[in-house]
């Protein structure tokens, strides 16, 4: 199956039967490939993560979360923080009852791509999941079209990048960089030894400008350096410049 007609896998994370099968109703009538969650517990299982939420088996890959935050066994807001420690740039779009803007800043400020409150209407609904998976898919893209016209392998030290696959592994470990930590960790790698300006590694790989979200850019690097930690290369930061790849650590 190509790209163009790949499913989207929609994890929708709901303790409301009523909205939860409206939803998938909705969402499978769209040609989307949807996944039922009521608890954390339950969303973790679905994302393939052990016990201590330290590992995810990539098997379980989905496109996009649709979080509650009020949940039965924890609080969604806390569950996308663990979430993005866990190195997952999975798209996530709040749907709750809390609507303060405190609780919408608290959300975005956590990792999340959006945030609806109920009760919503189910055409916006719609065209918020479209949008947050058309610049995913933008961002897929973009890193695709990097990777064209370069060796299908790159090798610094330990580090070995395959542009053809969008792998990268430290020996013959396979490291867990999700689509966007790998998209900057080619684009780096490809220009070694030179500083790239931090709104411009972000609208490289996110597809437009930064504005006030730098922590989704750090969180990403800090989860690439853990990743490449010992291959004989590393990420260092310029202080208010940029980073760059270069040999060391």
């Amino acid at each position: 199956m190509n790209e163009k007609n790949k499913k989207n896998k929609i994890l929708l994370v709901e303790d409301n039967p009523k909205i939860q099968q409206v939803n998938k109703t909705m969402l499978t009538g769209q040609g989307y490939e949807v996944y039922l969650a009521m608890t954390i517990a339950e969303a973790k299982k679905h994302l393939g993560f052990n016990s201590q939420f330290s590992s995810f088996n990539s098997q379980f890959a989905v496109d996009m979360i649709v979080l509650d935050i009020m949940l039965p066994d924890g609080n969604g807001v806390e569950f996308l923080r663990e979430l993005r420690a866990a190195g997952r740039d999975i798209p996530v779009l709040f749907l709750t009852a809390m609507g303060t803007a405190e609780d919408m800043v608290a959300g975005l400020d956590a990792g999340g791509d959006d945030y609806l409150t109920k009760p919503y209407d189910y055409k916006v609904f719609m065209a918020r999941i479209k949008t947050i998976l058309r610049r995913e898919q933008a961002a897929n893209k973009r890193i695709k079209e990097a990777a064209e016209g370069k060796p299908d392998i790159l090798t610094y030290g330990l580090l070995t990048i395959n542009t053809v696959t969008r792998l990268a592994y430290r020996g013959k470990e396979t490291l867990q960089l999700q689509t966007k930590q790998f998209g900057l960790l080619l684009l780096l790698a490809q220009r070694k030894n030179e500083t790239l300006g931090t709104s411009y590694l972000y609208e490289a790989i996110w597809g437009q400008p930064m504005g006030n979200d730098v922590q989704a850019l750090r969180k990403a690097i800090s989860r690439i350096r853990s990743e490449i930690k010992g291959c004989g290369y590393s990420i260092t930061s310029e202080r208010e410049k940029g980073y760059r790849f270069e040999k060391g650590g």
